[in-house]
């Protein structure tokens, strides 16, 4: 999960220096940062390894991660009009929240 989430702060810091550097052009940046959907991120498309027993804990924690709980996980579908709406502010902010756990 290290390499994860190493690319979701990496895409947080370009965007934030992205809002910076076109926001004087009249370009505004938002990052869309959601909790879990019903995708197949974790299905067939995933590329699974053999568990190592070492790994055993980070296994069991993000099994358990109240994200994944069948209750808390999204549909993308009901973002729909939230996006829409965010193309369409003049001054949106830099970050929306989507999901049940977002703001509980």
């Amino acid at each position: 999960m290290g390499l994860y989430s190493a690319t979701k702060f990496a895409v947080e810091g370009f965007s934030e220096a992205l809002q910076a550097e076109v926001q004087d052009f009249g370009i505004h940046v938002t990052l869309v940062e959601s909790n879990s959907f019903r995708t197949d991120f974790l299905g067939v498309s995933a590329t699974h390894s053999q568990p190592m027993g070492v790994y055993q804990k980070v296994n069991d924690d993000f099994k358990n991660d109240d994200g994944l709980k069948p209750e808390n996980i999204g549909d993308l579908r009901a973002t729909i009009e939230a996006i829409q709406m965010l193309m369409d502010t003049k001054e949106p902010s830099l970050r929306l929240f989507f999901g049940k756990l977002a703001y509980p």
